[in-house]
């Protein structure tokens, strides 16, 4: 077996991958997890742009004599109870799904860069009350968050609250009425 040491002693260069191909492979190795879910986002991402060349029948392309068919090879998940097949909803789902997640991710971003530049340029009060530098702050931040999930009152789902205490262990999930 040659190891590195005897290639360098021969003058015999190792041969080195692209900056592209070499952050690729150490995103998988440290990374798995993020890898498959980057893997899934873009397999959705491109159902949704390709979704007029990948889906079989048109979203809203009707055959009654075939209303709720199982599985088989010309439906692949079926049909439902007004014989539209079902794989073809999924693929154009996708397209939707899509453009509201990154519209969302990208909406939250620019407010959320607006407010930390602002509060970063300005200091002071200003920045306490945006941060959840300050425990009332930060209390009233999330109280206004979980009321804007539940609607009038309603329960959320998930509520982010904040416990007694420093650190990590201030945080916790609970349901509970606002």
């Amino acid at each position: 077996m040659v190891n590195d040491d005897d290639l360098l002693e021969r003058g015999v260069k190792k041969k080195r991958h692209s900056f592209l191909i070499s952050s690729m492979i150490r995103l998988v190795k440290e990374k798995p997890l993020g890898t498959v879910g980057g893997i899934i986002t873009l397999f959705l991402l491109l159902a949704g742009i390709f979704a007029d060349f990948l889906a079989p029948y048109g979203i809203n392309e009707t055959h009654t004599a075939d209303t709720l068919m199982g599985p088989s090879a010309q439906y692949w998940f079926g049909t439902d109870n007004l014989g539209r097949d079902i794989l073809s909803r999924i693929i154009f789902g996708a397209r939707i799904s899509v453009i509201v997640g990154l519209s969302v991710a990208a909406i939250a971003t620019i407010i959320s860069a607006i407010i930390g530049i602002v509060s970063g340029y300005a200091g002071g009060k200003l920045d306490l009350i945006c941060g959840t530098g300050g425990r009332r702050t930060g209390r009233a931040m999330i109280r206004r968050t979980g009321r804007m999930w539940s609607g009038r009152g309603g329960t959320a789902r998930v509520r982010l609250r904040l416990r007694g205490g420093t650190g990590a262990g201030r945080y916790g999930f609970c349901r509970r009425r606002i």
